[in-house]
């Protein structure tokens, strides 16, 4: 049986996750399946391949054998310490992908993130931060530096073809994000930064597409003061907070936008 990398995980994908499921599904090298704490009921965003309830096995290093399992990838940090054991014990090779916060070495999240590696340093095999910045944050965290190694987030091309992007000569210039509206994402930033812009290019619009628990802070940050004359409560100027539509490809929204 070809070598057989198993990624865990702590529970079920969500729909703006299919660039880790496709770190799972695309390698060629080795044989992906999947492992994790919850049980499979049929509905997810992406097929599961090969998924294998941890409860369910009875004994993983004969599962481990069994399956030619040379290591485990752990797409988040905690998720990392959730599996650390297991690997302690069955002396499987873990990587680590860090991707946000889950790498911060900055305010609260230094002290949390010391307490919480400090196993996962000794003992981790691989650490994959999506940029050199992360990278120097688990170095300030005290991870080794021979065992970290940046990997770039890629881009679907099929999903988000090239093209020239122009100013249009007339008409409005429409800037577009979309994202989960919580805190960390920094959406009301956007829209303090926004109204700088629009000072300078009344031609500009916002479109803000996305769900989330700060999503009711948003549209009161239009009503300010300073950006009544760029933001309306109908939503005609300046910037416009919609939630995501069923059956609307974010990447076909993307591309017909001057700027994402």
């Amino acid at each position: 049986m070809k070598q057989t990398i198993a990624h865990f995980l702590h529970e079920k994908m969500k729909i703006n996750q299919r660039f880790i499921y496709n770190q799972m599904v695309h390698l060629k090298k080795y044989r992906p399946i999947m492992i994790g704490s919850f049980a499979d009921d049929g509905i997810h965003p992406f097929p599961l391949i090969n998924y294998y309830r941890l409860n369910d096995i009875d004994d993983f290093g004969r599962f481990a054998k069994e399956q030619n399992i040379v290591a485990i990838h752990a797409h988040h940090g905690k998720h990392a310490v959730e599996i650390l054991p297991l690997c302690i014990a069955h002396r499987i090779p873990l990587v680590v992908s860090i991707r946000g916060r889950d790498g911060s070495a900055k305010h609260q999240s230094l002290r949390r993130n010391q307490k919480r590696y400090h196993l996962l340093k000794q003992h981790g095999a691989l650490f994959l931060p999506v940029c050199r910045y992360l990278a120097n944050e688990l170095i300030t965290l005290g991870f080794p530096p021979k065992k970290i190694q940046v990997l770039y987030g890629g881009i679907e091309l099929d999903l988000f073809p090239y093209r020239e992007r122009t100013i249009p000569a007339n008409g409005d210039i429409i800037i577009l994000s979309i994202g989960r509206l919580v805190e960390k994402k920094g959406f009301l930033t956007l829209v303090r930064a926004f109204w700088r812009v629009h000072a300078v290019h009344p031609r500009c619009r916002l479109r803000i597409i996305g769900s989330g628990k700060e999503e009711e802070k948003h549209p009161p940050a239009c009503q300010r003061a300073e950006a009544r004359s760029v933001c309306r409560p109908a939503g005609c100027h300046g910037c416009r907070f919609n939630r995501p539509r069923n059956g609307t490809r974010p990447s076909i929204l993307l591309g017909e936008r001057d700027r994402f």
